[in-house]
Protein backbone atom coordinates (compact mmCIF):
# COMPACT_ATOMS: atom_id res chain seq x y z
CA UNK A 1 0.00 0.00 0.00
CA UNK A 2 1.43 3.56 -0.67
CA UNK A 3 1.76 6.04 1.74
CA UNK A 4 -1.16 8.03 0.49
CA UNK A 5 -3.15 4.63 0.71
CA UNK A 6 -2.26 4.79 4.27
CA UNK A 7 -2.68 7.97 5.00
CA UNK A 8 -6.51 7.49 3.38
CA UNK A 9 -7.18 4.22 5.72
CA UNK A 10 -6.21 6.97 8.38
CA UNK A 11 -8.57 9.49 7.65
CA UNK A 12 -11.10 6.54 6.44
CA UNK A 13 -10.83 5.58 10.05
CA UNK A 14 -11.45 8.95 11.89
CA UNK A 15 -14.26 9.23 9.84
CA UNK A 16 -15.90 6.23 10.61
CA UNK A 17 -15.16 6.59 14.66
CA UNK A 18 -16.47 10.22 14.63
CA UNK A 19 -19.26 10.11 11.80
CA UNK A 20 -20.69 6.13 11.59
CA UNK A 21 -19.41 4.15 14.73
CA UNK A 22 -20.78 5.75 18.14
CA UNK A 23 -19.32 3.81 21.25
CA UNK A 24 -22.75 2.35 21.58
CA UNK A 25 -23.06 0.70 18.30
CA UNK A 26 -21.51 -3.12 17.58
CA UNK A 27 -20.01 -2.42 14.39
CA UNK A 28 -17.93 -4.70 12.43
CA UNK A 29 -15.43 -4.54 8.98
CA UNK A 30 -16.28 -7.00 6.44
CA UNK A 31 -14.19 -7.42 3.25
CA UNK A 32 -13.18 -9.93 0.26
CA UNK A 33 -9.69 -11.71 0.42
CA UNK A 34 -8.92 -9.86 -2.78
CA UNK A 35 -5.04 -8.48 -2.10
CA UNK A 36 -5.78 -5.04 -2.30
CA UNK A 37 -9.25 -5.21 -0.58
CA UNK A 38 -7.88 -7.24 1.99
CA UNK A 39 -5.32 -4.81 2.95
CA UNK A 40 -7.57 -2.15 3.35
CA UNK A 41 -10.00 -3.88 5.65
CA UNK A 42 -6.91 -4.82 7.63
CA UNK A 43 -5.13 -1.72 8.15
CA UNK A 44 -8.91 -0.38 8.78
CA UNK A 45 -9.33 -2.97 11.33
CA UNK A 46 -6.36 -2.24 13.09
CA UNK A 47 -6.61 1.73 13.01
CA UNK A 48 -10.51 1.46 14.32
CA UNK A 49 -10.63 -1.69 16.59
CA UNK A 50 -13.35 -2.83 15.33
CA UNK A 51 -13.33 -6.82 14.46
CA UNK A 52 -12.50 -8.24 10.69
CA UNK A 53 -14.43 -10.82 8.91
CA UNK A 54 -12.89 -11.85 5.74
CA UNK A 55 -15.71 -13.35 2.82
CA UNK A 56 -14.36 -14.92 -0.42
CA UNK A 57 -17.99 -14.29 -2.03
CA UNK A 58 -17.58 -10.34 -1.65
CA UNK A 59 -14.15 -10.58 -4.56
CA UNK A 60 -14.94 -9.11 -8.24
CA UNK A 61 -16.93 -10.08 -11.32
CA UNK A 62 -14.78 -12.94 -12.39
CA UNK A 63 -13.94 -11.38 -16.45
CA UNK A 64 -13.37 -14.63 -17.78
CA UNK A 65 -10.61 -14.43 -21.19
CA UNK A 66 -9.87 -10.13 -19.99
CA UNK A 67 -8.85 -11.57 -16.49
CA UNK A 68 -5.33 -10.45 -16.15
CA UNK A 69 -5.02 -8.24 -19.37
CA UNK A 70 -4.22 -4.70 -20.15
CA UNK A 71 -6.82 -2.42 -22.19
CA UNK A 72 -4.95 -2.75 -25.03
CA UNK A 73 -4.56 -6.83 -25.05
CA UNK A 74 -8.00 -6.85 -24.63
CA UNK A 75 -8.76 -4.84 -27.62
CA UNK A 76 -6.94 -6.98 -29.81
CA UNK A 77 -7.18 -10.37 -28.30
CA UNK A 78 -11.24 -9.74 -28.18
CA UNK A 79 -12.05 -6.85 -29.99
CA UNK A 80 -16.16 -7.87 -29.99
CA UNK A 81 -16.37 -8.03 -26.66
CA UNK A 82 -13.90 -5.10 -25.95
CA UNK A 83 -16.43 -3.12 -27.85
CA UNK A 84 -19.52 -4.23 -25.92
CA UNK A 85 -18.31 -3.50 -22.86
CA UNK A 86 -17.22 0.29 -24.40
CA UNK A 87 -20.88 0.19 -24.83
CA UNK A 88 -22.27 -0.69 -22.07
CA UNK A 89 -19.70 1.80 -20.44
CA UNK A 90 -21.49 4.39 -22.51
CA UNK A 91 -24.79 3.74 -21.42
CA UNK A 92 -25.86 2.29 -24.79
CA UNK A 93 -25.65 -1.24 -23.75
CA UNK A 94 -27.45 -4.07 -21.11
CA UNK A 95 -25.63 -5.17 -18.49
CA UNK A 96 -26.41 -8.59 -19.94
CA UNK A 97 -25.58 -8.28 -23.39
CA UNK A 98 -22.17 -7.63 -22.68
CA UNK A 99 -21.18 -11.26 -23.12
CA UNK A 100 -17.55 -11.89 -22.18
CA UNK A 101 -16.67 -15.16 -23.04
CA UNK A 102 -16.01 -17.46 -19.81
CA UNK A 103 -16.87 -14.56 -17.81
CA UNK A 104 -19.24 -15.05 -14.46
CA UNK A 105 -23.01 -13.89 -15.28
CA UNK A 106 -23.74 -11.07 -14.04
CA UNK A 107 -27.24 -13.29 -12.53
CA UNK A 108 -24.33 -15.56 -11.06
CA UNK A 109 -22.28 -11.90 -9.59
CA UNK A 110 -25.12 -10.81 -8.20
CA UNK A 111 -26.15 -13.88 -6.50
CA UNK A 112 -22.60 -14.65 -4.51
CA UNK A 113 -22.80 -11.10 -3.68
CA UNK A 114 -26.44 -11.30 -1.96
CA UNK A 115 -25.21 -14.76 -0.43
CA UNK A 116 -22.48 -12.89 0.68
CA UNK A 117 -25.04 -10.13 2.29
CA UNK A 118 -26.96 -12.82 4.33
CA UNK A 119 -24.74 -13.07 6.90
CA UNK A 120 -23.80 -9.32 7.49
CA UNK A 121 -28.03 -8.81 7.48
CA UNK A 122 -28.95 -10.95 10.00
CA UNK A 123 -25.64 -10.51 12.54
CA UNK A 124 -26.51 -8.38 15.63
CA UNK A 125 -24.37 -5.31 13.98
CA UNK A 126 -25.39 -2.20 14.08
CA UNK A 127 -23.25 -0.77 11.71
CA UNK A 128 -21.59 -3.21 8.84
CA UNK A 129 -18.74 -1.67 7.25
CA UNK A 130 -18.02 -3.45 4.66
CA UNK A 131 -14.63 -2.80 2.43
CA UNK A 132 -15.04 -4.08 -1.51
CA UNK A 133 -13.86 -3.27 -4.96
CA UNK A 134 -16.11 -0.42 -7.03
CA UNK A 135 -18.01 -3.32 -9.13
CA UNK A 136 -18.94 -5.25 -6.02
CA UNK A 137 -20.67 -1.69 -4.02
CA UNK A 138 -22.30 -1.21 -7.34
CA UNK A 139 -23.83 -4.83 -7.20
CA UNK A 140 -24.39 -4.35 -3.21
CA UNK A 141 -26.03 -0.74 -3.91
CA UNK A 142 -28.23 -2.61 -6.73
CA UNK A 143 -29.17 -5.14 -4.40
CA UNK A 144 -30.11 -3.28 -1.56
CA UNK A 145 -31.68 -0.48 -3.19
CA UNK A 146 -33.73 -1.92 -5.98
CA UNK A 147 -33.61 -5.41 -4.62
CA UNK A 148 -32.73 -6.66 -8.13
CA UNK A 149 -31.00 -9.85 -9.84
CA UNK A 150 -31.40 -8.02 -12.97
CA UNK A 151 -34.28 -9.99 -13.89
CA UNK A 152 -37.07 -7.01 -14.40
CA UNK A 153 -34.72 -3.89 -13.67
CA UNK A 154 -32.09 -2.47 -15.55
CA UNK A 155 -28.52 -2.21 -13.50
CA UNK A 156 -28.15 1.06 -12.27
CA UNK A 157 -24.91 2.67 -12.22
CA UNK A 158 -23.41 4.48 -9.25
CA UNK A 159 -20.18 6.83 -8.84
CA UNK A 160 -17.73 5.03 -6.45
CA UNK A 161 -14.64 6.39 -5.77
CA UNK A 162 -11.59 4.71 -4.53
CA UNK A 163 -11.66 5.72 -0.65
CA UNK A 164 -14.86 6.87 -0.50
CA UNK A 165 -17.66 6.23 1.98
CA UNK A 166 -21.28 5.64 1.02
CA UNK A 167 -23.81 4.77 3.83
CA UNK A 168 -26.93 2.57 3.40
CA UNK A 169 -28.94 2.57 6.31
CA UNK A 170 -30.77 -1.24 6.22
CA UNK A 171 -34.01 -1.83 8.22
CA UNK A 172 -35.39 -5.36 8.04
CA UNK A 173 -37.87 -5.93 6.45
CA UNK A 174 -38.38 -2.63 4.92
CA UNK A 175 -35.27 -2.24 3.32
CA UNK A 176 -32.52 0.36 2.39
CA UNK A 177 -32.00 3.95 2.15
CA UNK A 178 -29.34 5.72 1.07
CA UNK A 179 -27.92 8.02 3.67
CA UNK A 180 -24.71 9.30 1.34
CA UNK A 181 -23.20 8.04 -1.57
CA UNK A 182 -19.39 8.53 -2.93
CA UNK A 183 -18.51 11.08 0.23
CA UNK A 184 -14.54 11.58 0.52
CA UNK A 185 -14.30 14.88 1.56
CA UNK A 186 -12.35 13.19 4.77
CA UNK A 187 -9.80 12.47 2.57
CA UNK A 188 -8.44 16.06 2.52
CA UNK A 189 -7.37 15.87 -1.36
CA UNK A 190 -9.11 16.48 -4.42
CA UNK A 191 -10.84 13.19 -5.95
CA UNK A 192 -10.93 13.68 -9.29
CA UNK A 193 -11.56 9.57 -10.93
CA UNK A 194 -13.22 8.79 -14.08
CA UNK A 195 -16.61 7.03 -13.64
CA UNK A 196 -15.99 3.78 -16.01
Amino acid sequence: MTEVGKKDIENISKFILANICSAEKRAGIYSSNVRQVYETAELLSGATGLPWHVDENLRNLHVGVFDGLADDEVNSKYPDAARRLALWRQGKLDVNEIGIPEAETMRDFLDRIRLALQPILCSDLDVAVVVVSRSVGIAIINILLENTYLRDKPYTRYRLDPGSITLLEVSQPHGARLTFDNRSDFLNRAMNYPDD
